[in-house]
C-alpha cells in the first residue's frame, strides 16, 4: 500500500509495522486465512488418533462453529514470562531479538503495539494516513508523527505511551532506566552508521560502519539528512531509558546534530557547487566534527573507566 505512491525510492516500512500486521492478521483472521491451532473441533471428538485436532473458526448465520481465541492470547502468554521490548528496541531491534525466542517476543510486542495504535481515537484512519504518506518522507518516524500528531507530539511521547501500555498489559513496570554500561552500549549502537561499501566494480559490497564524523564529511547531504534525522529520533526515544548519568552526553549529541542539520539545510548552502559558499560549508563541517570528536572522547573515557562517571560536559555553547 505505501509503495503505490512511491516514485524514485520505496517507502521505509518499519519492521514493527510489517511484523505487527502479520501477527495481527494471523491472530484475528477467520478460516479464509488460517486454521485455529491447539483446539479440538466438535467433528473430531471421539475419532481417536486419526482425528484432525484443529478446529476451524467459521461463521454460519448466527451460530459460531469452533473456538475463537482472544487475538492477544499468544502475546499474553509470551509476555507473561518474558520481558517485552522497549520502544527503542521496536524501532531498532537488538540482534537477540531477530532470531529464536527473542524474535517471537519482538513479533508479539509488534502486534501489541499495532493493536494499541489502532485502538486510539480514529486509529485506523491515522494508520491509513501513515501508510499513504510514507513515500513522502525519508524515514518512517516523520510519517508516524504526522499521522498521529494528536496523540504523540514527539517520539518521546510515543515512548512514554508505550511504556504505560506495557505496564498495564503485563502488570510490570517497564519504566526503569538501564544500567550505565548497557546505556553506553545502546548509545554506541545508535551513533554508528551501517553501510554497504563496494571496493571495486568486480566485488560484492562489504559491510562497513561509519562514524557520525564520516557521515558528515563523506556523504552527500541527502544521505546525511536521512541518517542524521533517524539518529535524532532514536536519541529522543533512548533518552527516557538511558542512565540519568548519561542524559547530558546524549543531549549534547542531539544538540550538535540538530544544529548542524538546521544550518546545513539553509538555502545558502544549496549553491555550494558554484564555489561561493564552499569556505563557509567547510567551516560548518569542521565545527560539527570538532564537537563530535570531543563528545566521542568523553564517551571513550567512560567506556575505559568501566562506566564510572565523574563529569560530563553538555557540549553546548
Amino acid at each position: 500500500i505505501p509503495n503505490r505512491g512511491a516514485s524514485e525510492r520505496p517507502a521505509e516500512i518499519p519492521l514493527w509495522l510489517s511484523e505487527g500486521t502479520t501477527q495481527h492478521l494471523l491472530a484475528s483472521a477467520e478460516s479464509s486465512l488460517i486454521l485455529q491451532p491447539d483446539t479440538i473441533s466438535p467433528q473430531s471428538v471421539g475419532l481417536g488418533q486419526n482425528a484432525n485436532a484443529i478446529a476451524v473458526w467459521r461463521q454460519s448465520g448466527t451460530i459460531n462453529q469452533g473456538i475463537k481465541r482472544d487475538p492477544l492470547f499468544l502475546v499474553r502468554r509470551r509476555l507473561g514470562i518474558n520481558a517485552p521490548v522497549t520502544f527503542t528496541q521496536l524501532s531498532l531491534p537488538d540482534p537477540e531479538h531477530l532470531n529464536g525466542s527473542g524474535w517471537e517476543i519482538y513479533q508479539s510486542c509488534s502486534q501489541l503495539f499495532l493493536e494499541r495504535l489502532l485502538s486510539l481515537k480514529d486509529g485506523r484512519a491515522k494508520m491509513r494516513m501513515m501508510l499513504s504518506s510514507l513515500p513522502r518522507y525519508l524515514n518512517w518516524q516523520s510519517a508516524f508523527l504526522k499521522a498521529f500528531e494528536q496523540d504523540f507530539p514527539s517520539m518521546l511521547a510515543a515512548e512514554k505511551w508505550w511504556a504505560v501500555n506495557l505496564a498495564n498489559f503485563t502488570g510490570r513496570d517497564q519504566w526503569q532506566a538501564w544500567p550505565l554500561q548497557a546505556s553506553l552500549d545502546k548509545l554506541d549502537q545508535i551513533l554508528r552508521y551501517s553501510a554497504q561499501l563496494r571496493v571495486n566494480t568486480n566485488q560484492l559490497p562489504a559491510h562497513s560502519e561509519m562514524s557520525l564524523q564520516s557521515v558528515i564529511r563523506d556523504l552527500d547531504f541527502g544521505g546525511q539528512r536521512l541518517f542524521l534525522n533517524k539518529t535524532l529520533n532514536q536519541l529522543e526515544a533512548l533518552r527516557v531509558r538511558i542512565s540519568t548519568d548519561l542524559v547530558p552526553l546524549l543531549d549534547a549529541y542531539h544538540y550538535v546534530l540538530d544544529a548542524y542539520l538546521q544550518t546545513r539545510g539553509q538555502d545558502r548552502f544549496g549553491l555550494e557547487h558554484r564555489g561561493q559558499h564552499a569556505a563557509s560549508l567547510k567551516l560548518l563541517v569542521q565545527e560539527a566534527v570538532r564537537r563530535l570528536n570531543a563528545l566521542d572522547l568523553q564517551r571513550d573515557e567512560l567506556q575505559n573507566a568501566g562506566g564510572q562517571v565523574t563529569r560530563i560536559s553538555s557540549g553546548t555553547p
